[in-house]
């Protein structure tokens, strides 16, 4: 079991059977794929596989037998189903739509970890990165404290001005890797580190903190705390203040007592809280995704039903909702959740949003929150001014997907700006070269949209897949001879199809566009969804008569604004209706304050 975890965290367990066993006990929070009804030696089935595999990892696909020898037969077997569950599992993931991680615990791999980039800024000298402290003891409970220990100083010094701190996810990135200090600050981009361990002596918890100094392993400070297990979280100001201090950073009388009376105090809550949090950035990691966030919602009940003024819980909470209610507008499956309507999501998930802003704990939180809020209400009033607000923080903050949508409100630049940050403080989270490809090539800047695959690559390896962004490339710089290459990696999507037979003209286009269409109708979709898919349908084929009476079906919807602006998204083609076809979407955009301008990719059959 502890093997499997070390591999699952380094990113290369692969969990398949090949007689339709189930996996044992302590295996099954992973995922398993059934191989038996696989006919062996089948080459024909291979090669696209090894073919998809060698492509996310950067080699040349390797040569297949037509008759491989009988006694290689199982050995190829496996290294094949290995190596494509892990590739492909990937693809799932980060082609279906649906709403994308927010950042957690990348698993990646250290493919390219060791190149120095040139070009990266200077390293601030009043910068620090929070390690994963180390629980000394065999202890899941420990190792959920520790987490929490280490979330919680990294919380307090972010409340700093003048300091910059690496997020969660960077620093957890390296969680288990034993690199020396320099490497990982270098990699980080900062000029000290904060490590240290906890342990269990006696009745009580050790705890050992240090600050290095990254350029020379330097231990600037070093102290250890004895408390009782109910006070354990309570040195996470104590030591935050004494890295402060000794890196010379201002702290007034108001911050150091924002940090003596902030964050969570009972050690049983944020280990209900850490568990959580495990599930629910596993499920969007690894899966499966709705059957992870089951297991996590209790976890994160246990912690507010004890603490009420946990705002990450309630916002990790109501991202929960948030999964659900766009599944369910999307007629996706959501069991072993209990069925409920669109209407009633929404209304827990406010609910939940308005509960984390009442207790966040800074400034950007509050931001960030008040904007989301107002983002999933039926009232955009000041949404503008909202999204400004979350888009000008300083400080390093999550991105749910939500900083890509500002371009189609005439906010590029700041989003991009926004994203840049998030590079500095938060290197090593998948989401921000995703953010950045998707920002790249909506603005037309393909050069540097390609730059970001390769950063993105040189850090994660194969993880995330960034074929699919490739083939879209390929398609807007018109190298067809790429995208039909890269087609079947990616699946042979219809929808890919079309868009390629568009951009080409070529003369199947029409028929290959009605069968999607007939597709669609005959389907089993929402309504919501049909014509959402629709519309984007009318627009990539030029029909702008049929995309605007299409639009005008959902603007009607309660949840038409939502409905138009993920069709805006998708078509990436300009706005693929006019205004005037959706009164009400126009009113929530003159309430929201908000310019109507989605990016326009030169897709063909436009005329608008």
């Amino acid at each position: 079991k502890d093997e499997a975890e070390h591999a699952r965290t380094m990113g290369t367990l692969a969990a398949v059977t090949f007689d339709g066993t189930l996996p044992p006990l302590g295996f099954r929070q992973y995922q398993c794929t059934n191989l038996a009804r696989l006919k062996r030696g089948d080459t024909a089935v291979l090669a696209p596989l090894m073919e998809r595999i060698a492509l996310s990892l950067g080699v040349a696909p390797p040569a297949m037998p037509h008759n491989a020898p009988t006694q290689h037969k199982n050995l190829t077997w496996i290294t094949a189903a290995a190596l494509a569950l892990v590739t492909l599992c990937g693809l799932v993931y980060f082609w279906i739509d649906r709403p994308g991680p927010i950042s957690g615990d990348p698993a990646a791999t250290d493919a390219g970890s060791d190149v120095v980039d040139p070009s990266a800024p200077a390293i601030e000298s009043k910068s620090v990165a929070v390690l994963p402290f180390v629980a000394m003891s065999a202890s899941e409970t420990d190792g959920y404290f520790a987490d929490g220990l280490t979330e919680e100083i990294l919380n307090a010094l972010t409340t700093v001005p003048g300091l910059l701190v690496t997020a969660r996810t960077s620093s957890f990135y390296f969680k288990g890797k034993n690199l020396p200090i320099p490497e990982i600050a270098a990699k980080l981009g900062v000029a000290h580190v904060v490590e240290g361990s906890l342990r269990p002596a006696g009745d009580k918890i050790r705890i050992t903190a240090q600050l290095i100094r990254a350029s020379d392993g330097t231990h600037l400070w070093s102290q250890t705390y004895d408390r009782a297990r109910d006070d354990v979280l309570a040195v996470q100001s104590e030591i935050a203040e004494r890295v402060a201090d000794v890196l010379g950073v201002f702290l007034d009388d108001k911050t150091r007592d924002f940090m003596a009376t902030k964050g969570v105090r009972s050690a049983d809550v944020f280990v209900d809280y850490q568990k959580g949090a495990r599930l629910f950035y596993e499920a969007h990691a690894y899966g499966p995704f709705t059957q992870k966030l089951f297991e996590a919602q209790p976890a994160l009940e246990r912690a507010l039903s004890a603490d009420r003024e946990f705002s990450d819980a309630w916002l990790m909470h109501a991202i929960i909702y948030e999964r659900l209610l766009k599944l369910t507008l999307h007629g996706r499956p959501v069991a072993p959740f209990p069925e409920r309507s669109p209407e009633a999501l929404q209304q827990l998930l406010i609910g939940d949003l308005t509960e984390a802003l009442q207790a966040a704990r800074t400034p950007h939180h509050r931001a960030l929150i008040e904007f989301l809020r107002s983002l999933n209400s039926n009232d955009w009033s000041g949404l503008s001014a909202k999204m400004d607000a979350a888009l000008g923080r300083e400080e390093c903050m999550a991105d749910n997907g939500w900083s890509a949508m500002a371009l189609l409100f005439g906010k590029g630049d700041a989003a991009m700006r926004f994203t840049e940050r998030r590079a500095i403080c938060n290197p090593f989270d998948p989401s921000v070269y995703g953010v950045m490809i998707a920002l790249h090539t909506k603005q037309q800047n393909y050069a540097a949209a390609h730059a970001d695959i390769a950063k993105g690559r040189e850090l994660f390896g194969p993880r995330p897949p960034y074929t699919i962004a490739e083939f879209g490339l390929a398609l807007l710089e018109r190298d067809f001879a790429e995208a039909q290459r890269l087609l079947p990696i990616i699946g042979n999507d219809k929808w890919q199809q079309l868009l390629l037979a568009y951009q080409e003209g070529s003369p199947e286009a029409p028929e290959l566009h009605n069968v999607i269409k007939q597709e669609m109708i005959a389907g089993e979709f929402t309504k919501r969804h049909r014509t959402r898919m629709l519309l984007t349908l009318a627009a990539w084929s030029g029909d702008r008569a049929e995309a605007s009476r299409l639009a005008g079906e959902l603007d009607k919807d309660s949840f038409g604004t939502a409905l138009l602006i993920e069709a805006a998204e998708r078509c990436a083609c300009g706005s693929p209706f006019p205004l005037e076809a959706t009164p009400n979407f126009a009113k929530q955009l003159q309430l929201a304050g908000l310019e109507w301008t989605p990016s326009s990719l030169p897709w063909p059959n436009k005329d608008w």
